[in-house]
């Protein structure tokens, strides 16, 4: 989990290859961005624009895994509140799909 400014997005870069231009799209956008997937590499990195509204309660929430992605989050406008932990620390409600 890497939790930082979109300012020093060229930290890390050499991370993944395809960082860079992801963080070169995050930058251009703004509040008024309109919902949309950017696709970079078809069927392997993209960029979901979207408008989150209201989330339940944090109790009523479910994590997701990720085994195959990278998930980065960035927020525009507003704020949103992130949890995380090992997988090994969750009990398993719905089969992991890819």
């Amino acid at each position: 989990m890497i939790i930082d400014n979109i300012n020093n997005g060229a930290l890390y870069e050499n991370v993944n290859p395809s960082f860079a231009k992801v963080f070169e799209i995050l930058r251009t956008l703004d509040e008024n961005s309109e919902p949309q997937k950017i696709v970079i590499e078809e069927g392997n990195v993209w960029v979901n624009v979207q408008k989150i509204g209201q989330r339940p309660p944090v109790d009523q929430q479910k994590f997701e895994e990720h085994r195959k992605f990278i998930d980065v989050h960035f927020i525009v406008h507003g704020k949103e509140s992130f949890g995380y932990c090992n997988t090994d620390r969750v009990q398993v409600t719905v089969p992991y799909s890819e």
